[in-house]
């Protein structure tokens, strides 16, 4: 009777266990997940058991979750069992249920809020990140931030002759403001203090690197992240707005005669422009 039910409905025999990679628009975004499944290897034709659906749930929402930046049900349960917490200690500790941490590591997608306050526990700032913003260095992603405000604005980010001059701004900004609001930057880029205001760390070395990265293989924006940008993009119009704001900021003025140094994202919780 097995057998009969794994038969494929066309008449093709019996269907093989297989995984096979599906995409699908979840809360407006498009995801890719793995679903174990049975697979007729002559029509391609697939059917799912009760269990195999189950997963490919779980699956959806976690695609979801790496797509946008949260962490998935399997990092939860791993930094928790990593730093020896029970799923009620980590409850106390996130101020929540423990019934929340129980559903969050079987697929059930937390609020950002939650995800912060998580973050928090099972992910220990390193004290160096103030100056990478919470992320390790992408070039790629520092392009995909240019090409996001590009979409947006009028005006060119992506120019190797200005060095990055204006460009540097507005990336600097949606670095800070995803670090205050999400708790880690877009680009893991370091800043440092400039005579033209907040640059790159090393931007002479960068800004050809940053031209010819691949951003096909690095991890797109989130959907959080682009909403900075458009946001952004409504207070920087023109080109010269990210430049005239980074200068007029108050701390940008307590620290711009300590040339060469690197800017802490703290700085973040004091921005005035935006």
């Amino acid at each position: 009777m097995d057998n009969l039910r794994n038969n494929c409905p066309c008449g093709h025999g019996e269907m093989q266990e297989g995984t096979i990679t599906k995409e699908i628009n979840f809360r407006d975004e498009k995801v890719s997940y793995q679903l174990e499944c049975l697979v007729c290897p002559i029509c391609d034709l697939t059917r799912s058991t009760v269990d195999q659906t189950a997963n490919a749930q779980t699956a959806i929402a976690d695609a979801y979750r790496k797509k946008v930046g949260l962490l998935t049900g399997a990092e939860i349960k791993q930094y928790r069992e990593s730093l020896t917490l029970s799923q009620q200690q980590l409850a106390e500790k996130a101020q929540c249920a423990k019934m929340s941490v129980i559903r969050w590591e079987n697929g059930v997608i937390q609020k950002p809020a939650s995800d912060k306050a998580l973050r928090e526990i099972l992910c220990p700032i390193d004290p160096h990140d103030e100056f990478t913003g919470n992320r390790e260095l992408s070039l790629g992603r520092i392009k995909l931030v240019y090409e996001e405000f590009q979409k947006q604005v009028s005006y060119e980010l992506l120019i190797p002759s200005d060095k990055g001059l204006y460009a540097a701004k507005n990336c600097w900004y949606a670095d800070l403001v995803a670090y205050r609001e999400i708790g880690y930057g877009m680009t893991g880029a370091s800043y440092a203090i400039m005579p033209y205001g907040p640059q790159l760390d090393n931007y002479a070395d960068l800004v050809d690197e940053i031209l010819k990265a691949d951003t096909s293989k690095v991890k797109p924006l989130s959907s959080e992240e682009i909403a900075i940008i458009k946001r952004l993009s409504e207070i920087f119009k023109r080109q010269r707005d990210a430049f005239d704001a980074s200068h007029a900021e108050p701390e940008w003025k307590k620290i711009e005669t300590n040339l060469g140094r690197r800017i802490s994202y703290k700085i973040a919780f004091k921005l005035k422009a935006v």
